[in-house]
């Protein structure tokens, strides 16, 4: 798809989950992907389409933000596409971020790697949802941007200093 100046994008912010299926609403972005995780989920025969944008890995017991939290976004992004009718063996499922952009050594190290953590947590969510990611472009030490085309479900990623790639 020829990105141009009629293609309405719809930002999805930290901790935000956004869904949809609107001919006027083009694209769905998440600007500035670092440690977050971004969770596309497609349905191509009805061009329906939602992301997540997951800053962390586990929710708290009182949790009321759940795209914000990794195993609570992926089951709500899911439910809120089977509402406007996607069916679950149709949707195409791809992940973008991840990144451990803080590089410390000593103790401190694992703390930090919130990156790998995300990801792993949006990975076993997806596996207790039976959902497998159809591609992803993750980990690695630079931030990306993350756009998903519901015209024809295409996820575009730009990582910092690389050319834009479709996964």
């Amino acid at each position: 798809m020829a990105v141009t100046g009629e293609n309405k994008t719809l930002a999805v912010g930290l901790g935000e989950l956004r869904v949809a299926q609107n001919p006027a609403t083009q694209i769905l972005a998440i600007f500035g992907l670092g440690s977050c995780v971004g969770i596309s989920m497609y349905d191509p025969a009805l061009r329906l389409g939602g992301l997540a944008h997951v800053v962390l890995p586990q929710a708290p017991p009182d949790c009321t933000a759940a795209a914000k939290f990794a195993d609570t976004a992926v089951p709500a992004l899911l439910e809120a596409l089977l509402r406007l009718g996607a069916q679950r063996y149709r949707l195409q499922v791809k992940l973008a971020g991840g990144a451990n952009i803080l590089q410390l050594g000593g103790p401190a190290r694992e703390l930090l790697q919130i990156g790998d953590r995300n990801l792993a947590a949006v990975e076993q969510a997806l596996l207790r949802e039976r959902l497998r990611p159809a591609a992803s472009e993750v980990g690695g030490r630079s931030g990306r941007t993350m756009r998903l085309f519901l015209t024809d479900g295409q996820v575009w990623i730009r990582s910092l200093g690389q050319t834009e790639k479709i996964i």
